[in-house]
């Protein structure tokens, strides 16, 4: 489904990326581990579009995406949850959600929200006509998987779910991807908690300065890996 070859990119002069490659499938969650400033968020912002890539091939259902706008790679059915959430403080839940449907313009045309999407997230439902920016961080986050859910992707690009979340909506966010690959969603998922990644991943990468170092199914995340390219 997507397939990426050769990929660096960074910021400037300085390369952050170099020379990534490696497939995501659908229906497999993928998490990408790695230290702090190894170059996780660039990785994703880069696939994204965010960051232009300096070389190599992001390919997507066997387009090239090199070059293409984050718009465009939107609407081509890759969701984004960035890191911090990013959500609109001061624009209400309701507000926020249809935000995601610009990603699909055939769902642009119906009025308001899809049900379906505050059937996985209840309580934005609730809070609907609430300002983002008064939500808790763990709402935050729903919210933030809502715009992204909404425009009904088919790869989901996750960078750090969990971070500073109350551990009952971790056990929320683990279910939800756990849901997403029933429905045949690809997931990249970065992640630092190893805990969390054997309990959510199929497959794991591991990034170390800009490179993948090691990678597989994530029964082969050893005790090794993860002391000579993860612990602090």
């Amino acid at each position: 489904m997507l397939t990426v070859s050769g990929l660096e990119s960074g910021y400037g002069e300085s390369m952050v990326v170099r020379d990534v490659g490696f497939a995501l499938s659908p229906g497999r969650v993928t998490c990408l581990m790695g230290r702090n400033g190894v170059g996780k968020t660039t990785l994703l912002k880069t696939l994204m579009g965010v960051i232009r890539a300096k070389r190599g091939s992001v390919r997507w259902n066997g387009g090239e995406l090199l070059g293409e706008p984050p718009s465009r790679r939107a609407r081509s059915g890759i969701g984004y949850v960035p890191q911090g959430r990013e959500i609109f403080p001061q624009l209400t839940v309701e507000e926020n959600v249809l935000l995601g449907l610009e990603a699909n313009p055939r769902r642009a045309l119906r009025a308001g929200a899809p049900a379906a999407v505050y059937e996985r997230f209840p309580a934005l439902y609730e809070m609907r006509s609430r300002r983002g920016g008064d939500l808790s961080g763990g709402q935050q986050q729903q919210l933030a998987f809502a715009r992204a859910l909404v425009s009904e992707p088919k790869l989901l690009l996750l960078d750090e779910p969990t971070e500073g979340i109350q551990p009952n909506i971790v056990q929320d966010i683990a279910r939800l991807i756990g849901e997403l690959r029933g429905e045949g969603l690809a997931v990249l998922l970065v992640e630092q908690s190893v805990a969390f990644a054997r309990g959510a991943a199929d497959d794991f990468l591991v990034l170390d300065k800009g490179t993948i170092v090691a990678q597989g199914e994530i029964g082969g995340l050893d005790e090794s890996i993860i002391h000579r390219h993860l612990t602090v």
